[in-house]
């Protein structure tokens, strides 16, 4: 009787580890593999596909709604907007006339504007109709606007003003005259704007 001791190296059994079987599945798990990859890289790119163009579509529609805004007129009616700045300008003028005046009473004027008023009624011309008067630093500086309808009449006036007691001291604004718009009268101002500025405004 014969022993074999397979405890021995040489007579153990070898395991061939590269057989066809071992290949075929090997291929066939990286096929697999490879096919699923395949799958997911497939199905984010049509994602991403799809958000590309949602994002393109929006981007269209915001386009199109700035070009309508740029497009459209505006809404502002200038015309209006001009009238409402002129009445403006207005309100502050004469507001700022009225503090001229409020001033000038404090400015070492004690006995007040009362004697000037006076003289404005003495030496009044029936042709000549004052609208505002400005009477400053104390009764040294003194503006008139008003309308005529004899030019000639206002050095006239201004001349016997200056021979009233309280205007002898007193400076008149420069001269300034314009026929009045669709009318026969002359606007004229001593001081003040200009009518010359005003009536150019207005043509405007």
């Amino acid at each position: 009787m014969q022993q074999v001791n397979l405890y021995l190296p040489e007579l153990r059994p070898k395991k061939e580890w590269l057989t066809a079987n071992t290949v075929a599945s090997s291929l066939l798990g990286f096929a697999f593999l490879m096919s699923a990859s395949l799958y997911l890289i497939s199905s984010n790119l049509k994602e991403y596909e799809a958000k590309i163009v949602l994002i393109e579509k929006q981007k269209e529609i915001i386009e199109i709604r700035v070009n309508h805004i740029q497009s459209s007129p505006r809404n502002i009616n200038m015309v209006a907007l001009e009238q409402t700045e002129k009445k403006l300008k207005k309100k502050v003028m004469a507001r700022e006339q009225i503090g001229d005046l409020i001033q000038g009473q404090n400015l070492g004027n004690e006995l007040g504007f009362s004697g000037a008023m006076l003289g404005f009624a003495r030496q009044s011309f029936p042709s000549i109709s004052l609208q505002h008067i400005r009477i400053s630093r104390g009764g040294a500086f003194v503006e008139l606007k008003g309308t005529t309808n004899i030019v000639e009449n206002i050095p006239s006036f201004i001349g016997k003003l200056k021979n009233e007691p309280n205007f002898t001291e007193s400076r008149f604004g420069l001269m300034s005259v314009v026929n009045a718009k669709n009318s026969s009268l002359h606007d004229f101002a001593l001081g003040f704007d200009s009518v010359y500025q005003l009536a150019a405004q207005e043509d405007n």
